[in-house]
């Protein structure tokens, strides 16, 4: 019953929040955009990746859809994972694909720089075992460490300004009440702070280079130089990938969301790991 609902909502622009402890929803909202877009941006913000033999019967699901995403047009973004809760076999695979990987500790070292990971998102998870379980502590498999909730809330509100995103999940909450007001009362926060950032989007997507500063570096990768552009509206950055195309006379190209930071290192001539990722997912392997 779920997808029609949800397709409704989508194609009337109603930006929903489901708070569920269920993660079956996630497929309802994402079958729903798949009838409204050919491709679809999942991020997830968890402790963990959860696609692993150990998976409980609840979540076999959840494994089937990430096994089939590298096939079926749905790039998946992780973030706030925790290495010793990732099987290495999961992890290679996914570093092999260039995928979107932020692990907690790069969170935790720049939270800004998780905000471009999530810009270009269509579909939202948080898992609130992401969260240390001392912060948010009634919430399914909660542990010692994590993102803090003032972490958490930041990158609510990046959710939140993000003009792609069609919808947000909040998930792993315990289905009985909650014995004291600490857990909902972080859930209301983090609702609270995704929604101002909702009310403070700039305007700047879908994208176009109106109103945008152009940035090109002498700096070259696969024999083109690098450009970067700037938002007027937002100060955020982009940079330009092109795309091989048999059209010589007319190059195609992709702007991908990146920070200041990764602008200034290539300009000092050094590839961050974001651009080179970001070359290499849409222009291929070679040099």
């Amino acid at each position: 019953f779920c997808i029609p609902l949800f397709q409704e909502l989508i194609q009337a622009e109603i930006f929903p929040i489901l708070v569920t402890p269920h993660v079956h929803f996630l497929f309802g909202i994402l079958s729903a955009l798949k009838k409204w877009t050919s491709k679809v941006q999942l991020g997830l913000i968890d402790d963990r990746i959860p696609f692993t033999s150990a998976l409980k019967p609840e979540e076999q699901l959840l494994s089937s859809l990430f096994r089939r995403s590298h096939n079926d047009n749905t790039p998946i973004h992780f973030l706030g994972i925790q290495k010793h809760l990732c099987q290495a076999e999961d992890l290679q695979n996914l570093e092999e694909r260039d995928t979107d990987i932020l692990r907690l500790g790069e969170i935790k070292g720049s939270l800004q720089e998780a905000e471009p990971t999530l810009r270009s998102l269509d579909l939202a998870s948080i898992h609130l075992r992401a969260a240390k379980g001392s912060e948010i502590p009634h919430t399914q498999e909660p542990s010692p460490a994590g993102l803090t909730h003032e972490e958490l809330c930041q990158l609510g509100r990046y959710l939140g300004i993000t003009e792609s995103l069609k919808a947000l999940i909040i998930q792993g909450m315990l289905p009985t009440l909650s014995p004291n007001a600490l857990t909902p009362m972080a859930i209301a926060q983090l609702l609270w702070y995704t929604i101002e950032g909702f009310f403070d989007r700039k305007g700047d997507y879908p994208l176009s280079t109106n109103r945008m500063t152009e940035y090109v570096l002498e700096q070259k990768i696969h024999r083109q130089n690098l450009r970067f552009w700037k938002s007027e509206k937002s100060g955020r950055w982009w940079v330009q990938v092109p795309v091989e195309s048999e059209d010589v006379d007319h190059p195609q190209s992709h702007l991908i969301p990146c920070s200041f930071e990764d602008y200034d290192q290539c300009a000092q001539g050094n590839l961050s790991d974001r651009v080179l990722k970001a070359f290499n997912k849409h222009f291929g392997k070679r040099s």
